[in-house]
């Protein structure tokens, strides 16, 4: 297949049969995790998008520490690295996961 010049993104789940993808009571069944990921392998997919409870694990659950300067904070573009094996997406739209770098 021929490599886009641009990321190539499908969405992957194993959502229960009401459509959630986390419930207390809804345990998926033996083998389907290591299923999951066997066929999200054969996507070749150049990036990964998850919502912000599911990144925590990966990203740092914290309190987001007070600002010491009223200040507006800059609106700059983060670029990642061309090079990087993959790239994951996190649907965080209140800004609460804490990272602490632009790495796993």
């Amino acid at each position: 297949m021929k490599r886009p010049s641009r990321p190539y993104v499908i969405c992957h789940m194993v959502p229960s049969v009401d459509g959630r993808i986390v419930t207390t009571r809804w345990k998926p069944p033996a083998g389907v995790l290591a299923e999951y990921e066997r066929t999200a392998a054969t996507f070749e997919a150049d990036a990964w998008m998850i919502g912000r409870v599911s990144m925590e694990p990966y990203a740092g659950k914290s309190k987001v520490p007070a600002r010491k300067v009223a200040r507006a904070i800059p609106r700059t573009d983060f670029i990642a690295r061309r090079d990087a094996e993959s790239f994951a997406v996190a649907l965080d739209p209140s800004g609460k996961l804490t990272w602490k770098s632009g790495q796993r």
